[in-house]
């Protein structure tokens, strides 16, 4: 017996689609989804620390699952811990304009 399926996403990144005006003001892992795709990950980094290319989180040593049919799934709460270390580990730059010596 068929099914209708023609009004089901065909992918689990049409399904859990990530609007980046309706993620939390601060990253929260409690308060966003616990397992995301690349794409989504990108967003969540844009959103928190700055652009991030999903092939980059290609190359990240995290753990990924990746289900029959499905785009490689990241658990959210240790990539925001890779992106909180990245980020402080930045250095500190000072602007302005330098000064002529007189």
């Amino acid at each position: 017996m068929p099914t209708d399926n023609a009004d089901k996403p065909r992918t689990l990144r049409r399904q859990i689609a990530l609007n980046p005006d309706t993620l939390p003001p601060e990253p929260d892992p409690a308060r966003l989804p616990r397992l995301a795709t690349r794409d989504q990950l990108a967003t969540i980094h844009a959103r928190y620390f700055g652009p991030l290319s999903p092939r980059t989180i290609e190359a990240l040593p995290l753990p990924y699952r990746r289900p029959p049919g499905s785009p490689a799934l990241y658990e959210v709460g240790p990539f925001l811990e890779w992106a909180r270390q990245r980020l402080e580990a930045a250095p500190v730059l000072i602007g302005g304009r330098r000064r002529k010596a007189a």
